[in-house]
């Protein structure tokens, strides 16, 4: 009868283990889809903010300067260069700002 009763408790912690198993994956699942869709969006947020910086740098810069900076990025458009930039720029933000976020919730716990 011990025995059967250690079988029993065996089989029902390896179902506590295969819960917490489970909802160990599903949080990792939730984590990397969430910043899938962050990226994505980045990606998409940054289009119009390089389209802003590439007009700026044509309307602040002489036509020489302009002409110049275009003969360095020669090989890459400087569109290309400004979209980089603000891709870079918002994935930075959004990990100062998840940075941020989880400080302040640890501390208020």
């Amino acid at each position: 009868m011990s025995q059967v009763k250690s079988i029993q408790a065996l089989q029902k912690e390896g179902q506590e283990e295969i819960g917490k198993l489970t909802k160990l994956v599903q949080k990792i699942q939730k984590a990397i889809s969430k910043e899938f869709l962050l990226i994505i969006g980045v990606l998409i947020f940054a289009i119009p903010i390089s389209y802003f910086m590439y007009l700026i740098l044509q309307d602040l810069l002489t036509k020489e300067a302009f002409a110049e900076l275009a003969a360095l990025t020669e090989e890459v458009p400087l569109f290309m260069w400004c979209y980089a930039l603000a891709v870079a720029g918002c994935y930075f933000s959004r990990m100062v700002f998840s940075a941020i976020q989880s400080l302040t919730q640890k501390s208020g716990e």
